[in-house]
């Protein structure tokens, strides 16, 4: 809070920094690199703890949204992450943001585990009385597409007898026909 001590310590740590001496004090060290090959090699390592819907859905975060956000793992630190949520709540709802800041928290704890980032820091989930942006251009938006008798019947001449749990969806989409 006091800019001339703040300036007195910013000139010794850049003295220190030139000299190649270790700063006396902790300073951060940001995570170096690209963020699409760290997020690879996170997924690859965390595979095998995730069941395959979430490692599906870390990748898809990961290939969708913090990639294209954060592009370098320099860019990975405190200001990036409240800017990563501003930028989303403009898009999505704060519910979709939330889950995905479970991710982007668990890949954090993998850099620093993993040596590559030197100490946490917060990721703040958006405020309680955030609520986002309801994602209307990306909505799926079903086609009404006309089939012939025939085609119908080889879609469901295809779908197995027994499905999952005893389900027939056979019978289901017969039914539903």
């Amino acid at each position: 809070s006091d800019p001339r001590r703040a300036e007195e310590a910013a000139a010794r740590l850049f003295a220190e920094a030139v000299a190649g001496a270790p700063s006396s004090s902790a300073a951060f060290v940001p995570a170096r690199g690209a963020m699409d090959v760290a997020l690879a090699e996170w997924l690859a390592d965390v595979e095998s703890r995730l069941d395959v819907e979430t490692f599906r859905t870390y990748q898809l975060y990961a290939r969708a949204h913090f990639v294209p956000f954060f592009e370098k793992l320099e860019a990975f630190h405190e200001a990036g992450a409240v800017g990563y949520v501003r930028a989303r709540l403009r898009v999505v709802k704060a519910k979709t943001i939330r889950k995905e800041l479970s991710a982007l928290r668990g890949f954090q704890r993998w850099l620093i585990e993993k040596g590559r980032l030197a100490r946490p820091f917060p990721i703040a989930s958006p405020p309680k009385n955030a609520t986002g942006t309801a994602d209307a251009a990306g909505r799926f938006k079903p086609v009404k597409v006309e089939l012939e008798p025939t085609e119908v019947a080889a879609i469901i001449a295809a779908l197995p007898v027994r499905g999952r749990g005893g389900s027939a969806p056979r019978a289901y989409y017969t039914v539903l026909y």
